[in-house]
């Protein structure tokens, strides 16, 4: 049974789902900047849990973070480590679990409150949680 990922499949896999993150981040900046009709609201895209600067201020925290890792496995400098990639694997999946829950309890139940009926930022919760399961594996495993 094949383990893990090797390091191409890691920076493909890990690539898509920053770029995806980046996607939404953009789009909700744009639309604080200059809204535009063809993407949603700018309420759509922010829970209101952070205040927007702080969220996007993390946003860019994460997003350098996460090119950093994945440039360093596109050149084959990240060591990897199987202790440290079983945390970061199963806080991912915790994450990951927490992070569905909200998506279809809050689609399904809570529509209207603004933390779990807030879909994109949901949604977006499972990309990053999904890009943190994904770097544990990467780091849990001996392939190259």
């Amino acid at each position: 049974m094949r383990q893990g990922l090797s390091n191409k499949e890691s920076f493909y896999a890990l690539s898509l789902l920053l770029g995806l993150f980046v996607a939404r981040c953009l789009c909700q900046f744009f639309q604080y900047v200059h809204p535009v009709p063809w993407l949603p609201a700018f309420e759509h895209w922010h829970s209101g849990t952070l205040p927007y600067g702080v969220l996007i201020f993390s946003q860019i925290v994460i997003a350098i973070s996460a090119l950093v890792v994945i440039l360093q496995i596109s050149k084959g400098k990240l060591k990897k480590n199987k202790r440290i990639g079983d945390y970061v694997y199963r806080f991912g999946i915790l994450y990951l679990i927490g992070s569905i829950i909200r998506f279809f309890v809050g689609n399904a139940y809570l529509a209207q409150h603004p933390f779990w009926g807030a879909s994109i930022p949901a949604f977006f919760h499972v990309v990053l949680a999904s890009w943190l399961t994904l770097f544990g594996l990467y780091l849990r495993t001996d392939k190259k």
